[in-house]
């Protein structure tokens, strides 16, 4: 395994949530998430259920059992973030730059918005449309290049 772990939330995750509706009720599962938590473990990497749930020990076995229904049971549950932590998957996160305090998702509207201002790349005049496919993937070269370079 890869030094580090990531968190996958349950509830609204890896699980659809619409609602507490008891210890034992978690919803079926997010088939997306579940295979990107199958690519993680097929790639070495360790994966750990990141979760509140976890934070009334009583409420682990009815997590456990749900993992192990869906061939995941040998992960770890835990409520608890440490430095080995790399990466945590969860729906109510917001991603800032590091060091800035500057929402991601903030950035990125702000760098759409440059993109379609200034029109300098050469992909945009050989497209002539710009379909949101193609500014996604400007987008993204535009961040690897300028927003998260070392």
């Amino acid at each position: 395994m890869t030094s580090g772990w990531i968190g996958v939330d349950l509830d609204g995750t890896l699980a659809e949530y619409d609602g507490w509706k008891g210890v034992d009720h978690i919803g079926k599962v997010i088939p997306r998430t579940l295979e990107y938590i199958r690519q993680k473990l097929s790639g070495g990497i360790e994966v750990r259920i990141f979760t509140a749930r976890a934070s009334i020990p009583e409420q682990i076995p009815a997590v456990k059992q749900w993992l192990a229904s869906h061939g995941l049971g040998m992960l770890m549950v835990t409520c608890t973030k440490d430095v080995q932590m790399i990466e945590l998957v969860d729906d109510r996160c917001t991603q800032v730059i590091p060091n800035t305090g500057v929402p991601l998702r903030e950035r990125i509207v702000e760098l759409k918005a440059e993109l379609k201002r200034e029109k300098k790349t050469k992909e945009y005049w050989q497209l002539k449309q710009f379909d949101d496919e193609a500014e996604n993937a400007l987008l993204r070269e535009f961040i690897e290049k300028w927003v998260l370079r070392p």
